[in-house]
């Protein structure tokens, strides 16, 4: 094993516990090592976090991590949409909340696996984070790009990588792609679009009856929905809407 990969051992072994789908083949690297000075990261070189302490005391006696390391996250969408204008990217340290709460058990699940914390005893079916980040490593996957666990420091929540699938062929994926995506490529199963074409119907039909109507016809799934279609057939704005959920 390489001295990169027992690194990433070593960071998620010092860890501390704690939609929409989309497709591609994924890949990743070591985007940073960091090691934390005075409440500041610092990117350092692979020695330099070797050498590092892995935790530290904190002013109440606590215990907290000293350093960590950043792991970027790409999947090539633009393979299956070529018309789009980016490709997707998700920036991870290893062992942070969104780490250990959706990235890491999502891994597992995906490859249907068990992630060791720390060493590997002989016999044992655990494997190393390492090991399982290989076997994704140039894999198509199905992700989706949920909500961080908490809100960060500007007050905003960002989005973090969720691996659904990992396809053992280019194939393979495509064809789970065609059974849940329209061919605009937009996922019907994340209810964006059609909870888009609802409430645009819902809003216009109760506009005068305020927010907590519309709030309870779309969550009680009224039959005027689909009614409504036919009221705003010529609405040029609606009709393009209904072009992505057909």
């Amino acid at each position: 094993m390489s001295d990169e990969f027992e690194l990433i051992n070593e960071a998620d072994a010092t860890a501390p516990d704690s939609v929409f789908t989309n497709f591609g083949k994924l890949t990743w690297k070591v985007n940073r090592y960091i090691v934390w000075k005075d409440g500041q990261p610092e990117e350092v070189t692979a020695a330099q976090y070797v050498k590092a302490p892995a935790k530290v005391k904190t002013a109440d006696g606590k215990s907290k991590n000293a350093k960590n390391v950043e792991l970027m996250f790409s999947v090539d969408i633009q393979e299956f949409k070529p018309d789009l204008p980016f490709t997707y990217e998700r920036k991870l340290n290893i062992g942070d909340r969104d780490w250990n709460a959706t990235f890491k058990p999502s891994l597992a699940k995906a490859l249907g696996t068990k992630i060791a914390k720390g060493a590997v005893a002989e016999g044992s079916k655990e494997i190393f984070i390492s090991d399982a980040l290989k076997m994704v490593e140039g894999k198509y996957v199905a992700y989706q790009d949920v909500p961080q666990q908490r809100e960060a420091k500007d007050g905003k929540t960002y989005n973090t990588l969720k691996l659904v699938r990992v396809f053992k062929s280019r194939v393979e994926c495509q064809a789970a792609m065609n059974d849940t995506v329209g061919a605009n490529g937009a996922t019907l199963e994340s209810g964006v679009i059609t909870f888009g074409v609802d409430m645009v119907k819902t809003f216009r039909r109760h506009r005068k009856e305020g927010a907590a109507k519309i709030f309870e016809d779309f969550v009680n799934g009224v039959s005027e929905f689909e009614s409504m279609l036919e009221t705003h057939k010529a609405d040029a704005e609606i009709a393009e809407i209904e072009k992505l959920n057909a």
